[in-house]
């Protein structure tokens, strides 16, 4: 598979965080909106035998990743002012740029690159809505009461840059379709809300990408995934359930999917270096009962990385 670097401009404020599986499903869903059902069908063939078509990072603000759930002490043996603990706990957020200037080595000096997570992850909101009645043509009574809806803000203007990398299977697919694809999403808006003005993006640029790391001994995942049952040792994550809901056309009747439990991006996983982990999940039934055919993004792209782990 070859891997790409797409960029990102976040043109409002969203509603649902952009983690890789939910852009692949409203990926999916415009594919058939373009090109039609028999078109996705094609490119899902051997996608849960470990065969993906494409495989979607998480949107990363600013090309920055949460630091991995390590224990800092296997990473960093030094003493530090207890005092300081609070601020050292927020500092989370770390720029993909300074890990490849460090060779993507991951120690104790890398840490010094991390940012406060204030100042990448959205500030959430309320925000109050209603619904009209038609026939009265006011609120109030019979589903028409003023209810609560979530805005992540992702900065002041609106105008933040972003990344998100995607793996292609150039023998089914190429960029220039994705490309086509993820700008569909950016336009109509991405995730929940998308009719008042959520989820707006554009796709700048994209180009392929190596991360250029060599001797690794790791891998960071960059959206969430199923890391069970590959042989993996050691990795250290948080879980994390997806609640699905469909979208597109089934927007009514039952339009909840079965939970599926999964390691959070950036989990870290001792191994050799991978382009991609994880499995194609659903296919036959267990994702959703509304519609059997319907598949889970269950795998992620990688970063390979040099752990270096205290004794």
């Amino acid at each position: 598979m070859t891997l790409y670097r797409v960029e990102l401009g976040i043109k409002s404020a969203f509603a649902t965080l952009p983690k890789g599986d939910t852009v692949f499903g409203q990926i999916c869903w415009q594919i058939v909106n373009n090109d039609g059902v028999d078109e996705l069908n094609r490119l899902l063939a051997g996608y849960t035998q470990g065969s993906p078509f494409l495989i979607v990072s998480d949107i990363l603000i600013n090309n920055s990743i949460v630091l991995p759930p390590i224990p800092r002490r296997l990473i960093d043996d030094r003493e530090f002012d207890i005092s300081k603990r609070k601020e050292l706990k927020r500092q989370t957020m770390l720029s993909i740029d300074n890990l490849a200037k460090k060779g993507f080595a991951f120690d104790a000096s890398l840490l010094e690159y991390a940012k406060d997570k204030k100042d990448f992850a959205p500030k959430e909101s309320i925000q109050m809505r209603v619904k009209i009645d038609r026939q009265s043509g006011t609120t109030g009574g019979e589903g028409f009461d003023p209810f609560a809806s979530v805005r992540l803000d992702y900065g002041a203007n609106e105008d933040v840059a972003a990344t998100i990398y995607v793996l292609i299977d150039e023998e089914k697919t190429n960029i220039k379709s994705v490309e086509t694809y993820l700008r569909a999403v950016g336009k109509v808006g991405f995730g929940k809300d998308a009719t008042i003005g959520r989820g707006r993006f554009e796709v700048l640029s994209a180009k392929a990408h190596e991360w250029g790391a060599s001797d690794s001994n790791a891998i960071i995942t960059l959206s969430p995934s199923v890391i069970g049952g590959q042989g993996f040792t050691q990795a250290f994550y948080e879980p994390f359930t997806r609640w699905g809901k469909h979208g597109g056309n089934i927007t009514y009747g039952n339009v909840w999917k079965n939970p599926v439990l999964m390691a959070d991006s950036f989990a870290c996983i001792m191994s050799e270096q991978k382009e991609f982990v994880g499995l194609g999940l659903g296919g036959d039934g267990s994702i959703s009962k509304t519609l059997p055919q319907t598949v889970q993004q269950g795998y992620a792209p990688t970063i390979p990385i040099k752990l270096s782990i205290k004794d």
